[in-house]
């Protein structure tokens, strides 16, 4: 069984900024590019805010990275397959992914305060 990794909101918003400035994106094409706000963006990247699946996918796809790279880090490639993928699946699914994702974040959010 593979050993999952910690997701960490601040170094999830670090790894967006590094590679957004990497690629020499700026916030206010990257976040037009994945349908958000400049502010939204700038409060993910200060791992001041989680964000949806929806949103992770739409990052990824706007910083040509995968969405992996993003949540915890190693190869930066695109995986076109995944990418399909998510987009075939249906509402019902997503939602749910969706609140596992905010689950996640939650449970990161309070592990920091303590």
């Amino acid at each position: 069984m593979k050993e999952s990794k910690d997701v960490n909101v601040d170094d999830v918003g670090r790894r967006i900024m590094l590679l957004r400035n990497e690629l020499g994106y700026s916030r206010e094409s990257v976040a037009k590019q994945a349908h958000i706000s400049t502010k939204f963006l700038y409060e993910i990247e200060m791992g001041h805010k989680g964000f949806s699946a929806h949103t992770l996918l739409k990052l990824a796809d706007a910083l040509d990275t995968n969405m992996d790279y993003i949540m915890i880090g190693g190869k930066r490639r695109q995986d076109k397959y995944t990418l399909d993928g998510l987009e075939k699946i249906d509402s019902e699914t997503m939602e749910t992914v969706e609140n596992l994702l905010r689950i996640a974040h939650d449970l990161v959010c309070q592990k920091e305060i303590k």
